[in-house]
């Protein structure tokens, strides 16, 4: 598959970098703002410490089809994420590896989910991600596809 050998090509590529604190799921969908319009990150179950292009790939690349990441969301995110110098290799590398996680989630829970109302879930959800504004679409944008 493009995405994975394209992953490979390019962590081949990279170069040293610090490793900081990261939410590892940033999106629309785990952003509350509080009374004041204060927004906050929830859902940390994913947080680690990497490059800070992991949390940047949802955020330059959007996750969400039904939810696309504007240009404000962005400017906002990176306002309260702070200023830094971004990798794109880095990014697209990282942007291959979660598309390529995320279809595979979908798949394995169809392996083990009976329920129909789930298994519609998982259809949407596989429909988001292969169709024309999901994260494999917009990852082979980057590569120029």
């Amino acid at each position: 598959m493009r995405l994975d050998r394209t992953a490979r090509e390019l962590k081949a590529l990279r170069t040293p970098a610090p490793r900081v604190p990261c939410h590892g799921d940033p999106h629309l969908g785990n952003v509350l703002l509080d009374e004041h319009g204060h927004p906050w990150l929830i859902d940390l179950d994913e947080a680690t410490t990497a490059h800070r292009e992991i949390d940047m790939v949802l955020i330059e690349l959007g996750v969400l089809p039904s939810r696309p990441i504007h240009l404000a969301d962005r400017h906002a995110f990176w306002g309260g994420y702070g200023a830094f110098d971004l990798d794109e290799t880095r990014l697209t590398r990282f942007g291959c590896v979660r598309a390529l996680e995320d279809v595979t989630s979908v798949f394995r829970s169809f392996t083990k989910s009976l329920d129909v109302a789930d298994r519609d879930v998982l259809r949407a959800t596989l429909h988001d991600l292969l169709g024309p504004r999901g994260l494999i679409a917009l990852v082979e944008e980057r590569l120029g596809s």
